[in-house]
C-alpha cells in the first residue's frame, strides 16, 4: 500500500464526473451525510453512475441503500419476472407484481425512497450487452449471476477501467468480491498542532487483480492452525460452489433432511480435493459436513444475510464513489451459522 499525507481533498478520481454541484435543497436534504464524509464525497456520489445486474433479495437491499443515500444514476438489469417465492424475500415489491419483470416491479418503490435519483431498468439479459453498454458506468456490481459471466463482465470492466463487484447470497452464507483495479482513498486523522488538533489526510492506492486471477491464488503450504488464521473456510466453500456450477451449469440440488443428495455432494468433493491436494490444504479447512450444508443452504434467499451482506455492499460502494476509507480488498465470506464476515486478501 502507497501513503501520501496531504491536507488537500483527494481528486483522484478522474472518471466521475463533476459537473453536478449540490443545490441548497440537496445539502440540506443529506446533511448528516455530508457531515460524515464531507461535500466533496457527496458530490462525487451525485455524480456517480452505477450498474446493478440482478434484481432479487439481495440487489434489493443494495439498491435501498444506494438510492438513500444519493447517488446520481443507478441502472438495474434483470430479464426476469417475479415469482410468489419472491414475495418472501423481497421488500421491493408486492403480490401485484407477480408476472412482471423483477426490475421494473422494484422501481416504483426505489423513486419513492428517493426521487432525485435518476433510476432506469433494463429488462433485457445482460448476456445480451457487448462491451460498449458498460462504458457509461463508473461501478458495475453483478449479482447472482455464474462464474462465467461473473469472469467475462470482469475482464471488460478492466479493459475499460471500471470498478468491478460481484456478490451472491445462498442461504446462510455469502460473498462480496470486489476488482478495483487501481484505487485511490484517503484516511483522515487528528494531530496535535500547537495547541490545538489539525485534520490531516493521508493518500493511499491499492491494486486490485480479476477475479479470474484471484481464484487461481497459490496458497503457501502451512499448518492447519496457521492457514485457518490466515484463511477463511467460508472462501473456499464459496470456491467450491462456483467451480461447481461452472461445471455442472447449476446449483447442487437438495432432496431432503432424510435423504442426502450423494451425487452432488461427491462431485463438490472432487472439487474441493482437487484444489487441496494442488496447494497441499488440509482437508479440515473444508469438511464433508461443511459441503453438506452447503447443498442445502445453495440458492436460497434468507431476508437477514442478504440485508447483512447487502448493507456492507452498499456501504463499499459508497466509500470507493465517495473515495473514502479502505474498500474491500479483495473477498468478503459471511458465515450466518457463525455471524462471522470475513475479509480475505488473495491478489
Amino acid at each position: 500500500m502507497k501513503r501520501e499525507n496531504k491536507e488537500v481533498d483527494n481528486t483522484s478520481n478522474k472518471k466521475i464526473k463533476t459537473n453536478h454541484q449540490l443545490n441548497d435543497e440537496e445539502a440540506a436534504l443529506y446533511d448528516r451525510q455530508i457531515r460524515l464524509w464531507g461535500f466533496d464525497a457527496q458530490r462525487r456520489l451525485r455524480n456517480s453512475s452505477i450498474l446493478i445486474v440482478g434484481s432479487k433479495a439481495l440487489s434489493n437491499e443494495v439498491c435501498k441503500n444506494l438510492v438513500l443515500a444519493g447517488v446520481g444514476s443507478l441502472t438495474i438489469v434483470d430479464e426476469e419476472k417475479v415469482t410468489p417465492q419472491d414475495l418472501g424475500s423481497q421488500f421491493l415489491i408486492s403480490e401485484k407484481n407477480v408476472g412482471e419483470n423483477r426490475a421494473e416491479s422494484m422501481k416504483e418503490r426505489l423513486v419513492r425512497l428517493n426521487p432525485s435519483v435518476k433510476i432506469n431498468v433494463i429488462s433485457d439479459s445482460i448476456e445480451s450487452k457487448d462491451s460498449s453498454f458498460y462504458k457509461e458506468f463508473d461501478v458495475v456490481c453483478v449479482t447472482g449471476k455464474s462464474l462465467d459471466l461473473l469472469i467475462k463482465v470482469n475482464n471488460i470492466c478492466r479493459k475499460n477501467n471500471i470498478k468491478f463487484y460481484a456478490a451472491d447470497v445462498h442461504g446462510i452464507f455469502g460473498y462480496i468480491f470486489c476488482d478495483l483495479i487501481n484505487h485511490k482513498y484517503i484516511e483522515e486523522r487528528k494531530i496535535k498542532y500547537g495547541d490545538d488538533f489539525k485534520t490531516v489526510r493521508d493518500e493511499h492506492s491499492e491494486t486490485y487483480t480479476s477475479l479470474e486471477k484471484s481464484l487461481n491464488f497459490k496458497f503457501p503450504e502451512l499448518s492447519l492452525k496457521r492457514f485457518l488464521r490466515k484463511y477463511s473456510s467460508t472462501y473456499f466453500l464459496i470456491y467450491t460452489l462456483l467451480k461447481f456450477q461452472k461445471i455442472n451449469n447449476r446449483l447442487p440440488k437438495y432432496i431432503s433432511e432424510e435423504e442426502e443428495n450423494i451425487e452432488d455432494l461427491n462431485k463438490l468433493k472432487e472439487i474441493r480435493d482437487q484444489l487441496f491436494s494442488k496447494y497441499n490444504i488440509n482437508s479440515n479447512v473444508l469438511t464433508d459436513e461443511s459441503l453438506s450444508k452447503l447443498i442445502r443452504n445453495a440458492g436460497m434467499e434468507i431476508l437477514p444475510i442478504c440485508s447483512v451482506v447487502g448493507g456492507i455492499l452498499a456501504q463499499d460502494l459508497l466509500k470507493v464513489l465517495s473515495e473514502k476509507e479502505l474498500p474491500i480488498l479483495n473477498w468478503f465470506c459471511y458465515d450466518g451459522f457463525t455471524g462471522n464476515g470475513v475479509l480475505q486478501k488473495l491478489i
